[in-house]
């Protein structure tokens, strides 16, 4: 129907309007897009009403755009881009500029944008499957010679590659077993830490605050003042964010006392 907003949520989706309230959430954690790349970084696309492309660049070169960094092999991009289209059915000029090209041919090439960010994701999610397998392979390995260390950090490497691709769950999984099967502190106190920040991420405060204050203790026992002080100003965080000034004071105050132990400037710059 006219009139509904569909556009106006598409772009708010895409980071091209801010939202008035409410939020977005991808895969359950609260995301901010404020601009396109923020949106194809979380593998979402736009195919736009009106064309959106560069008349006096390629075909490829449209497609490739804000999404290859670095040295680009344009012969080796032709090639990916003219298999994409194939897949796809699209018969297109890759290399010719889209200036001169019927506009049919563009709507093609819009699509084939949108398909590009997605294929992107799709090699990504490959590899983690495969560093998922190598992992598992590693864990067999560890649990037949019964090495709880190598165990536990197996489970660490494993939860942190879930938390990477956006599987809170699994990750949180991940990091208590690791923490539960080992006694090295540093390693439990940083298991702590990004449990917390996941619970943080998904609005969770009280497990979030929970998680940090025993990566306090455990990073305590390891003295290892760095995560001591990100923990307490993450705490400090929260507790402003509750408007409790006075709790996020008194973290804020141990996190600058221990900063001072430290001769570490980034320490101290992340803690002032």
């Amino acid at each position: 129907e006219n009139g509904a907003g569909k556009s106006t949520i598409m772009k708010i989706l895409y980071g091209l309007y801010s939202l008035d309230e409410g939020q977005i959430l991808i895969r359950g954690k609260q995301t901010e897009i404020k601009s396109p790349a923020d949106a194809m970084a979380n593998g979402i696309a736009m195919i736009q009403q009106h064309f959106s492309l560069v008349p006096v660049h390629t075909a490829t070169e449209n497609i490739i755009l804000g999404n290859i960094k670095g040295h680009i092999n344009l012969k080796k991009q032709n090639e990916e881009i003219r298999q994409l289209a194939q897949q796809y059915g699209f018969d297109i000029p890759v290399d010719v500029k889209v200036g001169e090209l019927a506009v049919g041919v563009q709507q093609k090439i819009e699509i084939l944008k949108a398909l590009f960010i997605n294929a992107k994701k799709s090699v990504k999610e490959r590899d983690t499957i495969s560093a998922l397998t190598a992992l598992k392979k590693a864990l067999n390995y560890a649990e037949a010679t019964e090495d709880v260390q190598m165990q536990s950090v197996i489970y660490y490497e494993t939860a942190d590659l879930y938390n990477k691709n956006g599987h809170y769950a699994q990750a949180l999984k991940g990091y208590k077993i690791a923490a539960d099967l080992t006694e090295d502190e540093n390693l439990i106190a940083t298991s702590y830490m990004k449990s917390g920040k996941i619970y943080d991420d998904a609005g969770l405060i009280e497990p979030a605050k929970q998680h940090w204050l025993s990566a306090i203790g455990y990073a305590g026992e390891s003295e290892n003042i760095p995560l001591q002080v990100k923990a307490l100003n993450h705490l400090a965080k929260v507790q402003s964010e509750i408007y409790d000034k006075k709790m996020a004071y008194t973290f804020t105050n141990l996190a600058n006392n221990l900063a001072e132990e430290t001769q570490n400037n980034k320490v101290k710059a992340y803690s002032y």
